[in-house]
């Protein structure tokens, strides 16, 4: 026959003792019985199987968790440097966005609208002029567009009255 206090029991958060259904302490450290809505799920890197929060070890695969990586490991991690922005003179990454000469010659000589961003991105300009210079660049690439299609036009009227005077 089977114990029903077998069957409930739960191990205890501080030294992971088996803790009977009815405990509402540890025996052993004397910590609180923790309330089974509060207790955090984790599921397994490899198997995804959900396992509690204090598990070290996968209960189906035997992988271990999250919580069992080695502090130095988990900090090599958190120690890398982001990577080089492809741009950035020396390899210092948004070096290029940093300067107001480089923005402003990516706005208006060699971009365009596409430098947008790395305006927004400077710290070099405030929010105001982020957004003066935003405005000026998107009329002065919609004047270029207007203009670019004037110039085709004008170009192809005259090729039109040609045709006109041949007959095709």
């Amino acid at each position: 026959m089977v114990n029903p206090k077998d069957i409930a029991r739960t191990a205890c958060p501080r030294c992971r003792a088996e803790l009977d259904a009815d405990d509402e302490f540890c025996r052993r450290c004397g910590a609180a019985r923790p309330d089974p809505a509060a207790i955090e799920k984790i599921v397994c890197p490899r198997c995804c199987a959900v396992l509690d929060a204090a598990d070290n070890y996968c209960r189906r695969c035997g992988a271990p968790t999250a919580a069992n990586v080695a502090p130095a490991a988990s900090s090599r991690q958190t120690n890398l440097s982001p990577p080089r922005a492809i741009f950035a003179p020396g390899g210092t990454q948004g070096a290029l966005s940093e300067s107001r000469w480089a923005v402003l010659l990516m706005l208006f000589a060699v971009l365009g609208p596409l430098a947008i961003p790395m305006l927004w991105r400077s710290s070099r300009f405030s929010r105001t002029w982020k957004a003066v210079l935003t405005v000026l660049v998107l009329a002065l690439t919609v004047l270029l567009v207007w203009l670019l299609w004037y110039v085709v036009a004008m170009t192809l009227e005259p090729l039109g009255e040609l045709k006109e005077l041949k007959g095709f």
